[in-house]
């Protein structure tokens, strides 16, 4: 029964109700708050919280600091701490963040993806990556990569990627890369490469290449 009240919690499917707050039993506070979409959201924030803001949620909540269990992030706002995610992202505006731990059987996802990211297919970014991010498939930036990007097929970034690049196809930057990019058949630069890149078929650059850059061709 629980876990059914859960997964519901987790689609906001519940019916709409306002926020509730702890309830006081004889002098004590109770640390359960169900925090259910207000009337007329129709952004999904449905879950169940122990402790406000804080400790342990299930399902969508916009804001949170410490254990979160999700099916979809969506619309989210500022989620640290460990958040573990079912499937992929929804929509997020660019300035949502998720910080700290992230794993999702599919792959977290988030507006500014800071810490360590871990996806079974993907781990994408809106606006920045910065830590740790490993994809089974594909680890992807709309803007910066800053750190490690390792990903089974494509490690991608919009913006510049510096510090470490690795996929076993195709490591891209459409900016600058600075640091080491290994790409197992492909390592490209739309800037200016710097540091060690290579790749068995083709290492490229739209800008100079300064380092140590190797490629089979």
């Amino acid at each position: 029964m629980l876990e059914s009240i859960l997964f519901l919690c987790g689609l906001g499917v519940f019916p709409a109700l306002p926020p509730t707050e702890p309830v006081e039993w004889g002098g004590m506070r109770s640390p359960v708050s169900a925090v259910m979409a207000a009337e007329g959201d129709d952004e999904g924030h449905s879950s169940l919280d122990i402790y406000g803001g804080w400790g342990l949620s299930f399902g969508n909540s916009p804001e949170w600091n410490g254990l979160r269990f999700n099916i979809i992030d969506s619309h989210i706002r500022r989620i640290s701490g460990l958040n573990v995610t079912f499937w992929k992202p929804g929509e997020n505006e660019p300035d949502s963040s998720v910080n700290g731990i992230a794993l999702g059987l599919y792959g977290p996802g988030a507006g500014e993806v800071n810490g360590v990211g871990l996806g079974l297919l993907s781990t994408t970014a809106g606006t920045s990556m910065n830590g740790v991010m490993v994809s089974g498939v594909a680890t992807l930036s709309e803007g910066d990569l800053n750190g490690v990007g390792l990903s089974g097929f494509a490690t991608v970034s919009r913006g510049p990627m510096n510090g470490i690049g690795l996929s076993l196809f195709a490591t891209v930057s459409r900016d600058e890369m600075n640091g080491i990019g290994i790409g197992g058949l492909t390592t490209v630069s739309g800037s200016h490469m710097w540091g060690i890149n290579g790749s068995l078929l083709a290492t490229m650059s739209d800008g100079n290449m300064d380092g140590l850059q190797l490629s089979g061709l």
